[in-house]
């Protein structure tokens, strides 16, 4: 039965694997620094061959090469180990620049107590609650180093998971992995560094959110905010939930200059959503004014009539008495739902008529201006 000796690093060295790079952003809503993953593909592991007392070890080595980037802020290392004996297997993380080890820290000294075989992906964390023991299932562990020993180191290097093996079996590496977490990075080119980036993996350097919910306009799919998103949204740089569109010419209207495609701009448009040639870009309609007296009440009483209501309802009328030279304006008087009006006559003897203006009633209509008949009162 072997027994286990004190892990040194040794430098037998084995193939050396060629690596496979995946970038990984973080999230644009996320907050945190620029993460990569480097990922290296499996090999097997050499057995021990040369029985000793006290027993030797057989190295394995597999490298990935990280590109030249910022320093390391965090690491972590996965890697996925199938051996028959477990027991008999050691794994660490070495750094090196060229040939030359900077550091190497042990991951675990077993990966479990017995002879059985293992298959197991683990995840070595230091901020993974779990302490890794023998027995372990696959999961997310506190190495028995702790990795910090990396963070602030150059994160560009070969970096090295180096597999002991006591065993005359040979094993396999199905797979590792780094996961480094970098203290900045650009990783989208547009000059804004990954901590404060509102779009981390799509360029926007003027970083625009029109919504401003931390979501840069370039890599959010509703950039107005207003539940409508990507191309369905018929006006995508202005909230519109209700997406309107009265002229029906694809342009929602808070974004199109002209609502009621009559050619007259919003701007000056006081009907924006009713097409109209006239100057006002209202349709015009005509009304007619009638006023009469009523003598045992001595009070005026009168009505707007016209197609359009709101050329009718809530409008102020102008109540005059005729005289030699200029008409005096007597009284103001508005009409109620239905265009009506009523107040008490003055106690002046005389001609009296009403008056309505020519006016624009934004957003209905462009309504004519009417005089009425002329009505007598004689002094009360």
């Amino acid at each position: 039965m072997r027994v286990s000796v004190p892990f040194a690093l040794l430098s037998v060295v084995a193939a050396v694997l060629l690596p496979v790079a995946q970038a990984v952003p973080a999230g644009a809503e996320a907050a945190g620094p620029c993460v990569r993953t480097l990922s290296g593909s499996g090999k097997p592991i050499a057995p021990e061959t040369t029985p000793t007392t006290p027993p030797a070890y057989t190295w394995t080595t597999a490298a990935i090469t990280a590109p030249a980037s910022s320093d390391v802020e965090d690491l972590d290392v996965t890697f996925d180990i199938t051996h028959p004996a477990g027991k008999d297997v050691a794994v660490r993380l070495t750094r090196l620049v060229g040939t030359s080890v900077t550091h190497s820290i042990q991951l675990q000294a077993r990966l479990t107590t017995d002879t059985s075989a293992q298959v197991r992906p683990l995840r070595w964390d230091d901020e993974a609650t779990a302490v890794y023991t023998a027995t372990s299932p696959a999961g997310d562990y506190r190495p028995a180093t702790a990795l910090s020993a990396f963070d602030g180191q150059a994160a560009g290097a070969t970096w090295r998971l180096d597999v002991a093996n006591y065993a005359n079996v040979t094993g396999q590496l199905n797979s590792w992995s780094i996961t480094i977490a970098f203290t900045q990075c650009d990783a989208d080119g547009d000059g804004v560094e990954e901590h404060g980036d509102n779009c981390r993996g799509v360029a926007n350097a003027d970083q625009a959110d029109a919504d401003g919910d931390g979501v840069g306009d370039a890599c959010d799919g509703d950039p107005d905010g207003d539940g409508v998103a990507g191309a369905a949204d018929n006006c995508p740089s202005m909230p519109n939930p209700y997406q309107l569109d009265t002229d029906a010419d694809g342009m929602g209207e808070e974004c199109d200059p002209d609502d009621d495609a009559d050619a007259k701009p919003d701007t000056t448009d006081a009907c924006q959503s009713v097409a109209s040639t006239t100057a006002s870009g209202c349709p015009a309609f005509d009304r007619t004014v009638k006023l009469s007296h009523e003598v045992r009440r001595h009070r005026f009483q009168g009505r707007i009539l016209s197609d359009q209501r709101g050329c009718a309802s809530h409008i102020e009328v102008t109540i005059w008495r005729t005289k030699k030279g200029r008409d005096a304006r007597i009284s103001l008087i508005d009409t109620d739902d239905r265009g009506r009006f009523r107040t008490r006559a003055p106690r002046l003897r005389g001609k009296f008529y009403v008056k309505v203006p020519h006016q624009v009633v934004l957003g209905v209509a462009e309504c004519a201006s009417d005089r009425s008949q002329s009505v007598r009162v004689r002094r009360r």
